[in-house]
């Protein structure tokens, strides 16, 4: 099941709780085991797939909850895309 069917973003951050701490670290979206991280950032906790890259959050000072998946992600710009400096430039002149 995708988090773009019939359930709220709260509904998936229940599922995501229940399944890390009682399926083996499990992920409510693709099912796998051992691929969900649970992080916590100050007022905000976040359950991480790393196998189907599904996220789940709660906001603790908003009370709001929010929910994507790989479908719904946009690319890290900081991570994906190339540097604006490649290494041949930043040794010219050395």
């Amino acid at each position: 099941m995708r988090p773009d069917g019939d359930w709220t973003p709260k509904q998936w951050f229940e599922a995501a709780e229940h399944c890390q701490l009682y399926e083996h670290q499990g992920c409510p979206c693709c099912h796998g085991r051992h691929c969900v991280f649970r992080s916590d950032w100050g007022g905000r906790v976040e359950y991480y797939c790393t196998a189907c890259d599904f996220s789940a959050s709660h906001d603790r000072q908003t009370g709001r909850f929010f929910t994507t998946a790989a479908s719904g992600r946009e690319q890290p710009t900081a991570v994906l895309h190339p540097p604006a400096l490649s290494l041949e430039e930043s040794t010219e002149g050395v």
